[in-house]
């Protein structure tokens, strides 16, 4: 008597999208290339991802398309879960063609010409499903797996299916729920399905309750306050899911080792989109106990209790090695628990932010310490201290976990100084609350005039003029000064640097009369102690020549800028972010002298360089913009000027807030191309705006609110 074929599941009636995958599988199986990729056997496509992403309903909707080209050619359904699952399966698979039982391999091999076989579920690492592959020249094979290193079955067909397209997420929301297909809800749906990270199963899980529930509008705020609940929901679904969103994900994770289960609990608290493995290496070659910056006092006991539990989890042999890491990284990978990618050398490592949502809701300590703490002291390690911009590109990578670090979870001063550092350098405003909490610790602990306390005050003046504060910045440098003349004397660097760096608030405050006796005597001081060439004296130069540009003494700062940028570009390299600094500085100093045609290309490529290495959102890069913007106008190309004025506008308002002085400037500057461009209305309604904030900003007698009352109503 034969026996019954185990069904299939069906393609469900709302299957969206997947058209990219569908088309690589058809020219895989049916295309002119079709026989190159049997080599020696069936045609073979792997189909891998997390729990939840829909692999199987790909490879049902690619069944239904075999059966329209080949209706002659069965299609078998197998289950992959284990090795007697898939055993099971085969041997109902024979025995429903033939009375007798003989070996199903065998007779795919050799019984019929054409057929496919869908082994769905082949999740188990320890399976090897090489041992039930068919050998032979013919026939079709598609393997649903969480193992993303089942590749290695189809090196050349094998298709990584990513979370859905976020319009065809959805369209898929909607549709489920019942919902009507239009803007409102569509921007409803959009919060959604980011919220649940495009992935299938919990889109499903979320219109399963939306349906029942009519509560699109609300969904979110249920699902912020009842995260956990809703992913533990198992409705009857029509896509044939079994678990829910939390048991997909808890069954993977659960067959992780002990030690790579830590690994991935405290992955869960850093910025999960992108984990560089450097940072990870660097923290553990210092052991967990570096502090970015030290003073004479000896690390808390809680650092060094964090630092031995980190250094058990990634290097339990005493030190760090490279092999074991890829081993405990290996094991998420064969459950898809972590995606590894790689970009200009780097590799990262990331993982669905379900994922993380679970890991964060089971557990918030490992080993009896708080996981947030021990994620601090890790990149705490990893941080170091420098020139401005020495660490740079290394920042970038470290900066989006360090925005996540809460205050309360750090224990050393140092740490706050470090993080600070890395956060005052890529213009984040977060850095001065760090660099604020140093200032406190170190006040307490090592006293107001110790050294590390001066340079802690030192930089958060600094941080304070990154984000535009300058106002906040300048009684600290005063008093700074005053202290450190007193205890280091005029001619110490440590001086030098704090005179300098008020010379320059001054000027930004304009307060030039103030800024050019310090100035002066700054660069006088640096060249009688470290002479003409020294980088420290070149700073000086260049912020002298600023101040004369401030005063309209463009003819003196002329060739104190064109000394800096040569002796930077020998010194540092064209592309430098002070060599970019003092040529921005010569781009002000062209314009100012009407040498528009020569200033022109110095701002071009000082825009491109900050965009491409400080990104495009660094106050840095919008005050090249800017100047750029006032080349172009002063060519007499407003239409060029216009958007760069407009996108700096913008982006000052949002990062620096719309009452700042900074963001007047450049409003005023707006007004500017708008009247020539004759474009009245737009002119009229940002002059009702420019009035007040300028009169707020420089009081009521200053020119430029003279020019913007003489516009016309």
């Amino acid at each position: 008597m034969k026996a019954a074929l185990k069904p299939r599941p069906r393609v469900v009636d709302c299957f969206i999208g997947r058209e990219d995958i569908l088309s690589l599988m058809r020219d895989t199986h049916f295309g002119d290339d079709a026989s190159r990729n049997r080599r020696d056997g069936p045609t073979v496509t792997v189909l891998t991802a997390m729990g939840g992403s829909g692999k199987t309903q790909i490879a049902v909707r690619f069944a239904s398309m075999f059966e329209e080209r080949f209706p002659e050619s069965p299609v078998f359904f197998v289950d992959g879960t284990s090795e007697a699952a898939l055993k099971a399966d085969l041997d109902t698979l024979v025995r429903s063609q033939t009375d007798s039982y003989d070996d199903a391999l065998v007779w795919l091999a050799n019984g019929i010409e054409n057929w496919l076989l869908i082994i769905d579920n082949a999740d188990d690492p320890s399976l090897k499903l090489s041992l039930f592959l068919p050998r032979a020249p013919h026939g079709h094979i598609i393997i649903t797996t969480r193992d993303a290193t089942r590749r290695m079955l189809a090196p050349q067909s094998t298709h990584i299916v990513d979370v859905l397209p976020t319009e065809d997420s959805v369209t898929l929301l909607l549709t489920s729920s019942g919902c009507e297909d239009n803007e409102t809800n569509r921007s409803f749906a959009r919060d959604i399905v980011e919220e649940l990270g495009r992935l299938p199963l919990a889109l499903a899980h979320a219109a399963s309750y939306i349906l029942i529930n009519n509560c699109l509008d609300t969904f979110l705020k249920t699902y912020r306050e009842s995260r956990r609940q809703l992913l533990q929901r198992t409705p009857d679904l029509e896509q044939g899911y079994r678990y829910s969103v939390e048991g997909t994900i808890e069954m993977s994770f659960h067959r992780l080792s002990p030690r790579v289960q830590e690994m991935m609990q405290l992955f869960a608290y850093l910025d999960a989109r992108s984990i560089a493995r450097r940072i990870i290496e660097r923290a553990a070659d210092r052991g967990f106990l570096h502090i970015p910056q030290w003073s004479e006092l000896p690390p808390n006991t809680a650092t060094v209790q964090q630092a031995e539990i980190l250094q058990n989890i990634f290097c339990p042999g005493g030190k760090w090695n490279a092999f074991d890491f890829d081993e405990m990284v290996g094991e998420c990978l064969k459950y898809s628990l972590l995606r590894l990618s790689t970009a200009d050398g780097e590799r990262f490592y990331s993982m669905h932010p379900l994922v993380q949502t679970y890991l964060q809701s089971t557990s918030n300590s490992l080993r009896d310490c708080s996981i947030r703490q021990l994620i601090t002291r890790l990149l705490a390690s990893a941080t170091d201290v420098g020139d401005l911009y020495q660490y740079f590109t290394f920042n970038q990578l470290l900066s989006p976990h360090i925005l996540l670090v809460r205050l309360e979870d750090v224990v050393e001063a140092g740490d706050h100084f470090g993080f600070g550092y890395v956060l005052v350098e890529l213009g984040h405003l977060q850095a001065i609350s760090h660099i604020e909490q140093c200032v406190n610790m170190w006040r307490s602990s090592i006293g107001e005039n110790a050294e590390y306390t001066l340079a802690a005050l030192q930089h958060l003046a600094i941080s304070y003029k990154v984000v535009g504060r300058q106002i906040d910045a300048l009684p600290l440098e005063e008093s700074l000064l005053e202290r450190r003349r007193e205890l280091l004397g005029p001619d110490h660097p440590g001086t030098l640097v704090t005179m300098g760096n008020l010379a320059n608030t001054y000027n930004s405050l304009g307060r030039q009369t103030d800024a050019l006796p310090l100035g002066e005597e700054v660069l006088q001081r640096w060249r009688k102690v470290l002479g003409p060439d020294h980088l420290s004296t070149l700073m000086a130069m260049n912020n002298l020549a600023r101040t004369f540009n401030s005063l309209g003494r463009h003819q003196d700062a002329l060739p104190l800028v064109e000394e800096v940028l040569e002796k930077r570009r020998k010194k540092l390299g064209p592309d430098h972010l002070d060599t970019l600094i003092a040529m921005n500085h010569l781009v002000i100093a062209y314009t100012s002298l009407g040498r528009n045609k020569d200033a022109l290309p110095l701002a071009e490529e000082v825009l491109e360089k900050r965009e491409k290495m400080l990104g495009p959102d660094h106050l840095s890069t919008l005050i090249a913009m800017n100047n750029l913007a006032n080349t172009y106008l002063h060519l007499g190309r407003p239409e060029e000027a216009l958007p760069l004025y407009k996108k700096v506008l913008d982006k000052y308002k949002r990062l620096l807030g719309p009452e700042r002085r900074e963001t007047a400037d450049v409003m005023f500057n707006l007004l500017l191309p708008l009247k020539t461009l004759g474009k009245d209305e737009e002119l009229k309604k940002l002059a009702k705006i420019a009035l007040p904030l300028h009169e707020k900003v420089y009081g009521p007698d200053h020119v430029k609110i003279a020019w913007i009352r003489s516009l016309p109503d």
